[in-house]
């Protein structure tokens, strides 16, 4: 890949290093072949903040249906100066999470360095889901000057039971009562 100098209209090469969804430029000298097109570049100076990972605190460790649940999430500075006074806003596309707390303020972020934020963040999960449902969420950060969004995804999960078995205890004839045993299995 080639930049063109603003300075002056010579072209240098650049090379491409995907860190978390993210592509970051560094000088190269090997030659590139083919071009690419609508990528977003991250600035060479200046905090650069993207989401990292994040980990449900509940009994069960994951994002069960009917739930509410805190969220710890971790952001990471790829940045090369410090983000500071940062604002938190999670928030999200899915019509089967409210979010009941979703804002709070980041101290300080060191360049590269990683901020997690605990126990902050409180999640209600839908009392109707269908398990492995995929939630979109959305993570603003914003420090008075500079805003950054990213995106991710966390797994909902609810029973999902299907019949395993089922017979009379007794024959039955037309017209009869009986008692029938059913058994059924959660696979969810």
């Amino acid at each position: 890949i080639f930049l063109l100098s603003k300075a002056s209209s010579d072209l240098f090469p650049v090379k491409i290093i995907a860190y978390k969804k993210r592509l970051i430029l560094a000088p190269n000298t090997s030659p590139i072949v083919n071009p690419i097109q609508n990528i977003e570049i991250i600035p060479a100076n200046g905090a650069y903040l993207a989401f990292d990972s994040f980990s449900v605190n509940s009994e069960s460790g994951q994002a069960d249906y009917g739930q509410s649940f805190t969220i710890d999430l971790t952001i990471n500075n790829i940045g090369n100066q410090t983000a500071s006074n940062v604002q938190v806003r999670l928030l999200s596309t899915s019509p089967y999470v409210d979010i009941l707390e979703g804002e709070t303020t980041i101290p300080s972020i060191g360049a590269l360095g990683h901020y997690t934020i605990e126990d902050v963040f409180c999640i209600k999960v839908a009392d109707f889901v269908d398990d492995g449902t995929q939630a979109e969420f959305i993570l603003d950060c914003y420090d008075g000057t500079y805003a950054w969004a990213s995106n991710f995804r966390m797994t909902l999960h609810a029973p999902k039971m299907v019949l395993a078995d089922f017979r009379p205890l007794a024959n039955v004839n037309p017209g009869q009562n009986g008692t029938l045993v059913v058994s059924v299995r959660n696979m969810g």
